[in-house]
Formats: C-alpha cells, sequence, structure tokens
C-alpha cells in the first residue's frame, strides 16, 4: 500500500460533511487521516490518478471544490505540529 497526501481549496460556505463520508467510504481508500482541515493523507493500493479521480468525483457529487494536488508520501520522513492522536495514526501506518 501507498500513502498519498490530498490538499485542496475549500469554497467557502459550502459544508464538506457529505464529501468527507463519500471521499473516505470509498473501497479505494484503506485508511485515512484527516487532521488539518484542507487535506487528507490517504492510503491505497491505487495510483495517485485513480485518487485524484476519485476525488473530482466526490467533489463533484457534493458541489464543492475540485482544485486539489494528489503526491504519493513517504510516512516515516515526517515532523511539524499536530495533536497526539495524528501523531500516532502516523506512527501506526508508517
Amino acid at each position: 500500500m501507498k500513502f498519498y497526501i490530498v490538499t485542496f481549496d475549500r469554497k467557502s460556505g459550502k459544508s464538506y460533511g457529505d464529501f468527507h463520508d463519500e471521499f473516505t467510504s470509498s473501497s479505494i481508500i484503506n485508511g485515512w487521516f484527516h487532521y488539518i482541515k484542507s487535506s487528507y493523507i490517504v492510503g491505497s493500493n491505487y495510483t495517485a490518478e485513480d485518487i485524484s479521480k476519485h476525488f473530482t468525483d466526490c467533489a463533484r457529487n457534493n458541489n464543492v471544490s475540485t482544485t486539489h494536488l494528489v503526491m504519493e508520501v513517504y510516512l516515516p520522513n515526517r515532523q511539524g505540529r499536530l495533536v497526539e492522536d495524528a501523531w500516532k495514526w502516523l506512527r501506526r501506518n508508517s
């Protein structure tokens, strides 16, 4: 499994709850991290292109921003300031 960061622009005044549910419940997403408002880290056996298409489809279905970037990430090489639950998720998935 590979991990990807998906970062995106949020449309102001839009609710992202339905988008979130649709995006994270897909069978192409094996696990996810969403401790930063406009980003996800997702684990998947699919490609960045597949994740990007899935993001776009979910965003269109829920009338939210489709502007995004999907990049593969190497979880053990990390640094930042996050809540403890986020660090636990990163350690568990590294």
